[in-house]
């Protein structure tokens, strides 16, 4: 009695989670390469495992897990092969005529300021762009991206590790599951089980009707732009595809470089890039959307709008993108834990 009174739970537990902090600080880059494989590893077998439960009504787990994870490098091995050149080659394409989209736009804003000139009203404070000094900081930035790649060998085994990770959490998901429930303490386990399949199914559903939409969204902005002649329209309509799934601000974010790539066609064809992107918005909103995910988030607009704002500004466009997912995720799990206390206790 007196061993427990001098060291109470909440001293061993503040004690036991100094312990752990202070040792991971002191491992934190092990830490870091670790939490990035159990992740990427998390996120192969999150996406292959659909099809692995689909096949595995025919066969073993093992032997499904392995024709899923076959079946998605090959996908992907393909999908990299016809489109990785020739937008590669359009990204080429765009960034050498980007002096001359440059001095297109200084015009543009000479004869804007002209006509307010003209018409009594004040100028335009926007500085003439300098395509040198553009060109200094993109060639900063492309110094700075072959410094990232460089440690290449690095990154392939980062990779090749997390895949081998992926097979092995994606053949034995029974026991990763097992294993994962284990690590919390018994009468949280069921609440815990429960919230993670509330996020699973969440998350499923977004990514899947999201990717669909952009892939959609993509291929409509990239027709259109082919017909309207803009230069280096595949990488523009994969950019269009993208940006399309942040809600909100992201056709503003895709659609503004398509019309600046217009401009060394005329302003008229910038006008057109323009007017074919709002009407792929148009039959985003009106068909696509609706159709493919069905306001699925069930998240009021205020809350969308305040969760892409603030993952903007704490992590760029990654944040832009991963913020709705994030709050529905966390909408789901806090649901589950909720019901969970919820509900009567079992009688034994």
């Amino acid at each position: 009695m007196e061993e427990r009174a001098a060291f109470p739970r909440w001293a061993r537990s503040l004690a036991l989670g100094a312990a752990a902090a202070a040792l991971l600080w002191r491992f934190r880059r092990e830490a870091a390469l670790a939490a990035r494989l159990l992740l990427g590893a998390a996120t192969v077998a999150f996406l292959l495992d659909p099809i692995a439960t689909r096949l595995e009504a025919r066969m073993s787990r093992p032997r499904a897990a392995a024709c899923a994870f076959l079946a998605g490098i090959g996908l992907m091995a393909g999908a990299l092969l016809l489109l990785v050149p020739p937008v590669a080659a359009q990204f080429g394409e765009l960034v050498s005529a980007m002096p001359e989209t440059v001095a297109q736009l200084n015009a543009l804003i000479g004869r804007l300021n002209a006509f307010l000139e003209a018409h009594g009203a004040r100028r335009l404070s926007l500085s003439a762009l300098d395509w040198p000094s553009l060109s200094a900081h993109l060639g900063g930035l492309w110094a700075g991206t072959a410094r990232l790649f460089g440690s290449v060998a690095g990154a392939v085994t980062e990779g090749a590790l997390s895949l081998a990770l992926g097979y092995s959490l994606l053949a034995d998901k029974p026991g990763a599951l097992l294993r994962a429930e284990m690590l919390l303490p018994q009468r949280w386990r069921l609440p815990g089980a429960r919230a993670a399949a509330a996020a699973v199914g969440e998350l499923r559903g977004y990514i899947r009707g999201q990717a669909l939409v952009a892939l959609c969204v993509g291929a409509l902005s990239a027709l259109g732009l082919a017909l309207a002649r803009v230069p280096g329209f595949l990488a523009l309509g994969l950019i269009v595809g993208i940006c399309n799934c942040i809600p909100y601000f992201g056709p503003l974010i895709g659609g503004v470089p398509a019309v600046l790539c217009a401009l060394p066609g005329g302003l008229w064809r910038a006008v057109l890039t323009a007017a074919v992107l709002a009407a792929v918005q148009q039959i985003d909103g009106m068909l696509l959307t609706p159709r493919i995910t069905g306001g699925a988030t069930g998240l009021s607009a205020p809350t969308v709008m305040l969760s892409v704002l603030l993952g903007g500004s704490a992590f760029g466009t990654a944040g832009m993108l991963l913020a709705v997912p994030a709050v529905c995720v966390l909408r789901s799990v806090g649901r589950a834990l909720v019901g969970a206390r919820e509900a009567p206790p079992r009688a034994d």
